[in-house]
């Protein structure tokens, strides 16, 4: 009685709700098609945005907006604590949002943005999410669980996204990672409805993460919305990936690089415990970000290949990696070697077929961005 009274306390204290424990149904195996003949590389189109002398490269939510039927580039600075909207096209820069106006007597910590339209800017720091205008003026703000295991947060790997009154946003990986019930119960997705006040948390990690320990990297999960509206997820260190409609369907498709195991290589609850997890990290086989090109109905997934305990003992940095390619059904159909110079996590997916990626991300004066190319060859495909 204690127990029920404590958490409908809680309840009412964070008007926020958790789902049950997610079901995870057996996946679907299709046969993989590793085609040789897919290419991704990089082309001669660059673009180049220049930074004014009070806006850094320091940022966070970089991404691609149409807004009012014109493509910006957002993000984020940290250093200037401000929203930057470029022209895509024209590389020109169209609105600077100084959001320290608008909390003047808070201190910023973990922001991410989330933009919907010049009237309508969600801002996440701490356990808060925000509604701003591009005056900027605050509109509302929205108070989340207090706990670090549940701030949530928008990005272009886990991007914010909205259905009705409802604003669906990831949850930053962070938690207890020594307790396996603590990461089995840990959840991955807010839905905060703007209308209602209402909160609820959505989605555990998978099986494989219940009965192992894992470092902290381990939990930097990924998804992207496909055609459906449903949620797909990437986990590192799980061959599969996972589609969601939030309603009680989890299931689960093959992923896997050729190259790897099904089963991830163990880590020591004592060395999580000890907090030297980055080794292991880097010398066993992971998974990266996952992205969906909604134009040609293709899902990128990146695999990144161990390094040797020697490589990693000489300083070896640079893993192999390579994009696996899935199709709209969820099936294998190719995986071809990563070795672009651009930054896989800042892939853009233009809605006209364009595909774009930051290069040279250490340039104080401009945000470099180089064009990608993909390629079936022998497919009606467009390669755009």
């Amino acid at each position: 009685m204690k127990r029920a009274f404590t958490l409908f306390f809680l309840y009412l204290l964070f008007g926020c709700e958790n789902t049950p424990q997610t079901t995870y149904q057996e996946y679907s195996f299709t046969e993989p098609a590793y085609n040789e003949s897919i290419r991704i590389t990089t082309t001669t189109d660059t673009l180049h945005f220049a930074l004014s002398d009070s806006t850094f490269n320091q940022f966070s939510t970089i991404g691609y907006n149409k807004i009012d039927n014109k493509g910006y580039l957002t993000f984020y600075d940290k250093r200037s604590q401000s929203i930057n909207l470029f022209d895509f096209d024209n590389q020109s820069h169209f609105k600077r949002i100084d959001i320290k106006r608008v909390f003047p007597h808070i201190k910023l910590y973990k922001v991410s943005i989330f933009i919907k339209s010049l009237d309508s800017i969600f801002v996440t720091e701490m356990n808060r999410l925000h509604l701003i205008n591009s005056q900027p003026s605050l509109l509302s703000t929205y108070t989340l669980k207090d706990d670090v295991s549940a701030f949530a947060y928008h990005d272009n790997i886990a991007p914010a996204f909205q259905v009705k009154d409802t604003i669906y946003m990831a949850v930053r990986p962070f938690v207890e990672e020594t307790s396996l019930s603590a990461v089995k119960n840990w959840k991955l997705l807010y839905g905060i409805d703007i209308k209602d006040d209402k909160k609820k948390m959505y989605l555990n990690l998978p099986p494989i993460y219940w009965t192992n320990y894992f470092t902290d990297r381990y939990f930097e999960y990924s998804y992207c919305i496909n055609d459906s509206g449903h949620i797909v997820f990437s986990f590192p260190a799980d061959f599969k990936i996972y589609e969601t409609n939030l309603n009680g369907l989890t299931r689960g498709y093959y992923a896997k690089s050729k190259s790897f195991s099904y089963q991830p290589e163990t880590i020591s609850k004592e060395i999580v415990e000890k907090d030297k997890g980055f080794r292991e990290y880097v010398t066993r086989d992971v998974y990266g970000p996952l992205f969906y090109d909604k134009y040609r109905k293709r899902y990128w997934r990146l695999a990144r290949a161990k390094l040797s305990n020697e490589a990693y003992d000489k300083g070896v940095e640079k893993r192999k990696e390579s994009i696996i390619v899935l199709d709209e059904h969820m099936r294998v159909i190719g995986e071809c070697p990563f070795l672009g110079d651009y930054v896989y996590k800042t892939l853009l997916f233009l809605p006209d077929g364009r595909i774009y990626a930051q290069v040279s991300n250490k340039d104080e004066n401009f945000l470099h961005f180089v064009r990608i190319e993909y390629n079936e060859i022998n497919s009606q495909l467009s390669k755009l």
